[in-house]
C-alpha cells in the first residue's frame, strides 16, 4: 500500500535521489558507550535484533521474532521498563524480561553506560552531554531515564547536520533537499542521478569514535518511494 510520499514528485528532467543512515542509532550507541561486543558485532555484519531474537526464541527465530524484538530493544535502550515493553510489544512480561536480559548479556558496556548516564542525571551530577561536534545536549532532569535517548538521538542529529554541510559543497548543493529523520532526499538532473547518489552517500558516511557510520542509497525515482 502506498502512502503520502508518492505524492511528492520530481519536475520533468529531474529525479529524486536519497540515502539513509544504516542502523544509525545502534551505531551511535556503540560509539558513545564504546561497547566492544557491539562494536565487534557491527564490524562482523551481525544484526543485534536478530541475535537477541535467537537468544529469546531459540536458534530458529524468524524475521517476525526479530521485528518483535527490535522495538523492545530501542524502548529499553531509551529507558523503558519491562512492563512497558511487554505492553507496547504485545508480549508477556517473561518475554520482555528475556529481551532485556539478552540485551544486557550481548551489550554489557552499553547497558552500563545507559544506566550510568541516567543515574548521573537522577543524582544531579550532570544534566549535559557534549557531542563530538561541541554542541551540548541538555538532558531532562525530570526524566533521567530518557538521558541515553537524548544523547544517542542528539548525536545522530549532529551526523545528519554534518552530511548537510558536506552536501552544500557538492555540485548539487543548492538543490532542494529534504532531511527526514535519518534520511536525506534531493532533486537532481536525471543525467546526474547516479553520480549525485554516490556523492550523497559519501557525505553521509563517516566514523564516530571508532564506529563506522554507514549510509544506504535508494534507487533514483520520479516519486518519493515509501519506506519498506
Amino acid at each position: 500500500q502506498g502512502g503520502m510520499r508518492a505524492c511528492l514528485t520530481a519536475d520533468p528532467g529531474q529525479l529524486m535521489i536519497g540515502a539513509d543512515f544504516s542502523g544509525v542509532e545502534i551505531r551511535v550507541a556503540a560509539a558513545l558507550s564504546q561497547d566492544r561486543d557491539l562494536m565487534r558485532m557491527l564490524i562482523d555484519g551481525r544484526d543485534l535484533h536478530t541475535e537477541i531474537a535467537r537468544l529469546v526464541w531459540g536458534p530458529d527465530a524468524t524475521k517476525a521474532h526479530r521485528y518483535k524484538a527490535k522495538p523492545m530493544v530501542f524502548q529499553r535502550l531509551y529507558g523503558g521498563g519491562v512492563p512497558g515493553l511487554a505492553r507496547q510489544a504485545g508480549v508477556s512480561i517473561e518475554v520482555a524480561q528475556a529481551v532485556v536480559d539478552a540485551l544486557d548479556a550481548l551489550t554489557p558496556q552499553l547497558s552500563a553506560w545507559s544506566a550510568g548516564l541516567s543515574n548521573a542525571v537522577r543524582t544531579g551530577r550532570t544534566a549535559q552531554y557534549p557531542t563530538y561536534a561541541g554542541r551540548v545536549i541538555h538532558l531532562p532532569r525530570e526524566f533521567p531515564h530518557k538521558a541515553p535517548n537524548f544523547a544517542i538521538q542528539g548525536t545522530a542529529r549532529e551526523l545528519l547536520v554534518d552530511a548537510l554541510v558536506k552536501w552544500r559543497d557538492t555540485p548539487w548543493g543548492d538543490r532542494v533537499l529534504l532531511p527526514v529523520h535519518d534520511e536525506l532526499d534531493v532533486f537532481v538532473p536525471e543525467q546526474d542521478a547516479e553520480r549525485a547518489t554516490a556523492e550523497l552517500v559519501r557525505c553521509m558516511e563517516t566514523e564516530l569514535y571508532g564506529v563506522r557510520i554507514a549510509a544506504e542509497p535508494s534507487v533514483p525515482s520520479f516519486a518519493w518511494v515509501d519506506a519498506a
